[in-house]
């Protein structure tokens, strides 16, 4: 058996004494977990609706952009996507119903299930032949423009150009759309700078 040298009680004691919470563990993790969430959700309320409402603006802008390079959604081809690949999220939430990544990737047909991913995230596939890249692409555009949501671009029923109210209007409902998707990312990323901050306060009081 061992034994614990009789020093190492009297210090575990006198530390004890000196400020240790002495509380029943059940009672301490009950109270401590209650606070937490309090400041979370005083947090929630006060800054996760800015960082959405920044984020909204910021897809407002994306969408608005991808109008502009696909003649109001008119001409969604695959060299649209060759100049900016992350483009294909905003172009999955313009369709009706808006597609997932997977949905997509089955409704078209494309041979890679990572492609629609790497494209989102800003990039070519690097391996693929030039000839399969636009094979795939034009299987992605053709998905797209078949699903196209006519009723929230109304313009695409006519060859008249839309105005600046309808094509704000529209891109808003889509970028609502974008958030809607990336929501829970968003808040979560806000709620990790907070962290961040409250450390670094900690540490450097």
């Amino acid at each position: 058996m061992v034994v614990a040298p009789a020093n190492m009680v009297v210090v575990c004691r006198e530390d004890m004494s000196k400020g240790y919470d002495q509380r029943q563990p059940g009672e301490a993790w009950k109270s401590d977990v209650a606070a937490s969430v309090g400041m979370y959700n005083n947090w929630f309320f006060e800054a996760a609706p800015a960082a959405f409402h920044s984020s909204r603006h910021s897809a407002i802008k994306s969408v608005i952009e991808a109008f502009d390079a696909t003649h109001q959604a008119r001409d969604i081809t695959a060299a649209v996507i060759k100049a900016d690949p992350a483009v294909t999220s905003v172009l999955r939430m313009m369709t009706a119903p808006p597609i997932a990544r997977d949905r997509l990737v089955g409704l078209s047909g494309v041979s890679s299930r990572g492609l629609v991913k790497t494209l989102e995230d800003g990039h070519l596939p690097p391996r693929m032949k030039p000839m399969t890249l636009d094979g795939e692409l034009r299987r992605i555009c053709t998905t797209i423009g078949r699903l196209l949501d006519v009723d929230l671009m109304s313009w695409l029923k006519t060859a008249t150009e839309p105005d600046e109210r309808q094509k704000y209007v529209a891109a808003t409902v889509i970028a609502d759309r974008l958030c809607g998707v990336i929501a829970d990312p968003i808040i979560r990323n806000a709620q990790e700078e907070r962290q961040f901050r409250a450390i670094a306060k900690y540490l450097d009081s």
